[in-house]
């Protein structure tokens, strides 16, 4: 079950915290959730820490979020992304596209 939390700072900066899995029937409730806190942010930085596992559409998932940030010239930023989950991510190259940070022990 995905659990997802928004948080925005300030006009600047929108937090948000996934954990849980992102998959196919969670894609669609992301996206509309997401998208529209995207606006005017210059940085959308993502906690993935209590991510557990993604599917090919919740990389999708990821691969939207980076095109919408860079559409409205923001910047994105996943952190703490266990090592499973972040292989994954390089099988999307999401890795050549934006700053995914490890999780540290």
């Amino acid at each position: 079950m995905l659990k997802l939390e928004i948080r925005k700072n300030n006009d600047q900066l929108l937090e948000l915290e996934v954990g849980g899995q992102l998959l196919y029937s969670d894609a669609e409730h992301f996206k509309d959730t997401v998208l529209p806190h995207l606006k005017e942010q210059s940085k959308v930085s993502v906690d993935c820490g209590d991510l557990e596992f993604l599917d090919s559409a919740g990389m999708g998932s990821f691969v939207r979020l980076w095109k919408e940030c860079k559409m409205i010239g923001a910047e994105l930023e996943l952190y703490n992304v266990i090592d499973d989950v972040q292989s994954l991510l390089r099988i999307a190259r999401l890795h050549q596209l934006t700053r995914i940070i490890s999780k540290t022990s």
